[in-house]
C-alpha cells in the first residue's frame, strides 16, 4: 500500500509541474489582455486544481502515518480508494454518445484545458484518456465505436524537436525569460478514428493517425501509423494480423456505410449486424 501512496504522490507532484507551466502561459496572456473572461475562467480552474492537490497531498501523508499505526488494512484501503477518485478527476470520463447530442464530458489530462476540437459520432461509448498538446489539431471519432478501459489518445505534439533543445524551458523559467509566442506550434494533423472501430484495453493512439472503419485495435497496441478499414492490428511496433473479411466484403461495407442509415433501419438490421453470416446482412444493405 505504501507503493500505491507514493505513486499517487508522484502523480500530484507531476501535475504541479504542469500547473507551473500553464501559470506562466496565462500570466503572459493577462499582461497582454487582462479583460479576457474565457482565459480568466481557465486560470481560475487551474488555481483551484492546485489548491485541491495540496489538500490531497496532506491527506496522503495522513494516510501513510495511519498505515504505520493501524492494523486494519481494509479501512485504509477504502480510504485510499476514495482518494484515488479525487486524485484523478481529469481522466476521460465514461461516455455514451446518443444521436443528436453533443459529447461534452471528455476532458484533457492537462488540468488547464477542457478538450476542444473533439467530435464523437452517435452511439460511441468508452472511457478514453485524451491528451492534447496544442490548440489546432482535432480528434474525430466515428459512430458505433467501442473503446475499452485505459485507452489513451494523443492530439498534437508535446515537445519541439526542431530547436536545439526539446526541453520545455518556459515551464520552469517563466514567460519573462522565454517568449512562448515565438515557440513554433508542433502539429501532427487530425487524429481520425472511423466508424464501428473496436479499441482494445490499454491501446495508445498517437497523434495524426487515421484508423479505418471497422478496424480492431488489439490490447496494448501502439497505433503509430494509419490502420486500414476492417483490419486487425496488434503490438508495438504495430503489426497487421489479418483482415476481418475478404476485399469485396470490406469494400461493400465501406461503400454502404450502414452506420449512417436511419435509426429505424439500423434497428431492423441489428440481428444481421451481429450474425456471423455476413452475407445475410449484405443482401439487406
Amino acid at each position: 500500500m505504501v507503493n500505491i501512496i507514493n505513486r499517487f504522490k508522484n502523480h500530484l507532484l507531476n501535475r504541479s509541474g504542469q500547473y507551473r507551466f500553464y501559470k506562466s502561459q496565462y500570466e503572459q496572456i493577462y499582461e497582454e489582455n487582462s479583460s479576457n473572461p474565457e482565459k480568466m475562467v481557465k486560470f481560475e480552474t487551474l488555481s483551484k486544481q492546485k489548491d485541491n492537490d495540496s489538500i490531497l497531498l496532506k491527506k496522503l501523508d495522513e494516510l501513510e502515518s495511519l498505515l504505520k499505526k493501524e492494523d486494519n488494512n481494509q479501512i485504509l484501503l477504502k480510504k485510499l480508494g476514495e482518494l484515488k477518485s479525487e486524485i484523478n478527476p481529469h481522466k476521460g470520463e465514461v461516455f455514451r454518445n446518443k444521436r443528436g447530442k453533443k459529447l461534452s464530458d471528455i476532458r484533457s489530462s492537462h488540468p488547464a484545458n477542457s478538450i476542444k476540437n473533439v467530435t464523437v459520432g452517435d452511439f460511441t461509448y468508452g472511457n478514453p484518456k485524451i491528451e492534447r498538446f496544442n490548440e489546432n489539431d482535432t480528434l474525430i471519432i466515428g459512430k458505433f465505436c467501442s473503446i475499452s478501459k485505459e485507452v489513451r489518445i494523443l492530439i498534437g505534439k508535446g515537445h519541439n524537436i526542431q530547436s536545439a533543445s526539446s526541453y520545455p524551458f518556459s515551464s520552469f523559467l517563466g514567460t519573462r525569460r522565454v517568449n512562448i509566442s515565438k515557440i513554433p506550434m508542433m502539429q501532427c494533423g487530425d487524429t481520425i478514428i472511423g466508424n464501428d472501430v473496436w479499441i482494445g484495453y490499454g491501446a495508445l493512439i498517437l497523434s495524426g493517425v487515421t484508423v479505418g472503419d471497422g478496424a480492431v485495435i488489439g490490447a496494448g497496441a501502439v497505433v503509430s501509423k494509419d490502420v486500414e478499414p476492417y483490419s486487425i492490428v496488434v503490438g508495438s511496433p504495430l503489426k497487421h494480423v489479418r483482415y476481418r473479411f475478404p476485399k469485396e466484403v470490406r469494400d461493400l461495407l465501406v461503400e454502404k456505410k450502414w452506420w449512417d442509415l436511419p435509426d429505424e433501419k439500423i434497428d431492423e438490421l441489428a440481428p444481421y449486424l451481429i450474425d456471423i453470416k455476413i452475407e445475410d446482412l449484405l443482401e439487406r444493405l
